[in-house]
């Protein structure tokens, strides 16, 4: 017999999720693919936590397919539920006209292999592989997915592979996959927001035959190749991406344009950009290592449009894998809120989308928590510490950007004594 709780929690999920039917694994139904088959669009499948051993297909239905994190938020619930394809093909396809309406939420995705395409020439997302699909893709761990490989097989896509497919990819983390860990082609503009992709054995994202996805707040690092490899017209739009950490390139581009806004090129080899082959590449309010000298090209062409710069970014820990930005790093404030290109918006951030007078570039905006200002010193409590070197902020010549935002106590744009005094009154509890 079920404990209260757990049936006030499924109980709860019906309610919260709101749509026509919701079938729960394995309360009701044993298998996630049998939930899948049993579903309608507009329906929910409802994932209690365990180890799946399952290879899952979703054709031509909007469903959503969660765990218990989409209705707790409660991010245990994305390591304690998992998709595992027990290396037989892809760990979940995603096919027939799918759009944004389907979901897929709160799970680790593993051991997937790759489902075969052209004739059986090529093996293709082993974690996910959408086709002709364009779900909504959050809070997923893809990890540990070795897709299937031999000397007559082309293999690509780890982690994700689209194929005329726009997905929607937010909160991801896809880690540790065979190959390039997302792989797009023909046509696939997905949108990825809130996603890293790192330390896959090849490419971190591959762009080929007319892809143009959207990243946003995106960590490329520590891949065994290329960061990004742009090829066959392919013109992804990046904005506020670190790109970091590779042996083969940050960033290729061969007969494709890429458009690079507000982000960090730094720690590749032997270059951070390689644009050939008709390439074309357009940089603006980035940091990119070496400036011009970290780019080469070989018939091709890059724009270095307005405020890039060349200052170490000082990540807080590179070689651990962590890409944000120390208190010292000359990034800070040094992004631009608003970008046109070509009479597009590309950029139109309000105040509370960021810390400071200007976004930083990078995927890790740099700030302290509300109710910081003041904390010059950055170490999360305001004292005559702050006081003394808000008093050097002030008399020195380069003071940082961080300290310049933290000292401005009364949020005129300047800092001066009145801050000075607002800070020790703010010490005082005046």
């Amino acid at each position: 017999m079920k404990r209260i709780p757990e049936l006030i929690m499924i109980l709860s999920t019906v309610i919260t999720v709101g749509l026509a039917n919701s079938i729960i694994v394995p309360d009701m139904v044993e298998t996630i693919q049998s939930a899948v088959d049993a579903s309608v669009s507009g329906d929910t499948v409802l994932v209690q936590p365990g180890v799946y051993h399952e290879n899952i297909t979703v054709s031509g239905k909007n469903i959503i397919l969660c765990s218990l994190f989409l209705i707790t938020g409660d991010p245990s619930y994305i390591d304690s539920t998992i998709i595992d394809g027990s290396y037989s093909g892809s760990a979940i396809v995603f096919d027939s006209f799918i759009n944004t309406a389907a979901q897929l939420s709160g799970f680790t995705i593993t051991h997937g292999s790759g489902s075969m395409t052209c004739n059986g020439a090529v093996a293709e997302g082993g974690g996910i592989y959408c086709t002709q699909a364009s779900p909504r893709l959050s809070d997923l761990i893809i990890t540990g997915n070795q897709i299937i490989t031999n000397d007559t097989l082309v293999s690509r896509g780890g982690g994700i592979a689209c194929n005329m497919a726009s997905p929607v990819l937010t909160n991801i983390s896809l880690y540790n996959n065979s190959h390039s860990g997302v792989y797009l082609s023909n046509y696939s503009s997905p949108v990825f927001h809130n996603v890293e992709i790192f330390d896959n054995s090849q490419e971190g994202l591959i762009c080929s035959f007319y892809s143009n996805p959207e990243l946003s707040d995106v960590l490329i690092a520590n891949n065994g190749s290329t960061g990004i490899k742009c090829v066959n017209d392919s013109s992804p739009t990046i904005i506020n991406v670190t790109v970091a950490g590779h042996p083969g390139y940050g960033i290729s581009v061969n007969n494709s344009t890429v458009t690079l806004i507000n982000s960090i090129l730094w720690y590749n080899s032997p270059t951070q950009l390689f644009v050939y082959a008709q390439g074309n590449a357009i940089l603006a309010y980035s940091d990119i290592q070496e400036g011009a000298g970290g780019i080469t090209t070989m018939s091709g062409n890059y724009e270095m449009l307005e405020a890039n710069i060349d200052t170490d970014p000082v990540f807080a820990d590179p070689e651990g894998g962590d890409y944000s930005l120390q208190v010292s790093s000359g990034c800070i404030d040094m992004g631009t809120n608003f970008f046109e290109l070509n009479g597009d918006t590309l950029i139109d951030l309000s105040d509370e989308d960021y810390f400071g007078f200007y976004p930083d570039p990078g995927c890790y905006e740099f700030g302290t928590p509300p109710g910081l200002l003041g904390d010059v010193n950055y170490d999360g409590t305001l004292n005559v510490v702050d006081v003394v070197t808000l008093v050097g902020v002030i008399v020195e010549s380069n003071p940082t950007n961080y300290q310049l935002w933290a000292g401005d106590m009364n949020l005129d744009g300047l800092v001066n004594v009145v801050d000075i005094v607002a800070l020790v009154n703010e010490i005082l509890g005046n």
